[in-house]
């Protein structure tokens, strides 16, 4: 778009959405398609080889690989596969561009939610299929090419019930009583809680704060004894997920990054505002987690060991952790 300068740069300097930014180049560089998200998604593995980018406020992951194994229902569009592992809840993306990137020589398809901030991105690289992505854009080329307004709604601060308004016993019984880690979803909107009160009201033992510092040392320790991790971000409409073993981890001071040949992750170091250790009950043992959050309480990072579904969690990331007398052995 404008050379040495990201699309969330202009829009901030210009005080308007990052799809308003995109828009000034309609009937040009951008071409607005038709947000039929799970169908347009469905066409996204004859791409062959992209660069996928996946937004939050503070946390960016960028992965190059190959869709594959897509699945949909009313809600959900899944990629599940080791190359591109996504889940989007894609009633969520409301605005869609195909975008030429003429100073970066770059061809990609761009996500926005209503309030016009950019979600997710698929960038080409030199062994896709130029010609799958035309089509892609002649199929879903909206008529209407023109400019349109896109309110950018004002931050609303989450207002958290108070501590002593929720069944401290019950929520304990719940939290014990879950099977998966995805229950702790079903628990928060049980309760009326989000992920950060939960964590803070966490039954005794099942979730403590660390320090940076100690997160840190487990991520390098597990990059030099090639212990496979699993980490998770994103932001409320897509969630990028990664396995694997860490090849390099790059600390600016600023921004803390994992940076792997086909893997890259960047977290703004002055946007943590907490980080924990939680241990959540399964079916298979229970599952260690390390979480960054936000000053706000939102959710940045999420990092456990890799598993198998069905089977006992990884006792290296378990005895990682340990060592770090992050648990008791």
């Amino acid at each position: 778009m404008y050379p040495h300068y990201t699309i969330r740069d202009i829009a901030r300097q210009l005080n308007i959405s990052e799809a308003s930014t995109v828009m000034l180049e309609l009937n040009g560089n951008a071409v607005l398609l038709e947000a039929d998200i799970p169908a347009l998604l469905r066409n996204l593995p004859a791409l062959k080889s992209v660069t996928t980018q996946t937004y939050s406020e503070h946390v960016m992951v960028e992965r190059t690989g190959i869709y594959q194994n897509y699945s949909s229902n009313e809600q959900i569009v899944k990629f599940d596969d080791e190359d591109i592992d996504l889940n989007v809840s894609h009633q969520l993306w409301q605005t869609v561009f195909a975008y030429n990137d003429i100073y970066n020589n770059e061809k990609s398809l761009q996500f926005f939610n209503a309030e016009g901030e950019l979600l997710y991105k698929a960038t080409l690289t030199d062994e896709s299929d130029i010609d799958v992505y035309d089509a892609i854009v002649r199929q879903f080329r909206s008529p209407r090419q023109e400019p349109f307004d896109i309110h950018k709604s004002k931050v609303q601060s989450y207002k958290e019930i108070p501590d002593e308004s929720v069944n401290q016993q019950l929520f304990c019984d719940s939290w014990h009583a879950m099977k998966n880690a995805d229950e702790l979803s079903v628990i928060l909107r049980k309760f009326g809680i989000r992920r950060s009160q939960a964590i803070r009201l966490a039954p005794d033992n099942c979730a403590a704060k660390m320090s940076l510092y100690n997160f840190k040392k487990v991520m390098t320790h597990c990059m030099n004894n090639e212990i496979p991790v699993k980490l998770q971000a994103g932001n409320r409409s897509c969630i990028h997920t990664q396995v694997g073993v860490i090849k390099n981890l790059i600390d600016t001071g600023s921004c803390y990054q994992v940076a792997d040949a086909k893997c890259k992750l960047f977290v703004q170091e002055d946007a943590i505002g907490s980080v924990w250790h939680i241990i959540q009950p399964t079916i298979t043992g229970p599952m260690h987690l390390l979480e960054l959050y936000d000053h706000d309480g939102e959710l940045m990072l999420q990092v456990t060991g890799k598993h198998e579904v069905g089977k006992e969690h990884v006792e290296e990331w378990k005895n990682t952790l340990e060592r770090m007398h992050l648990i008791e052995s």
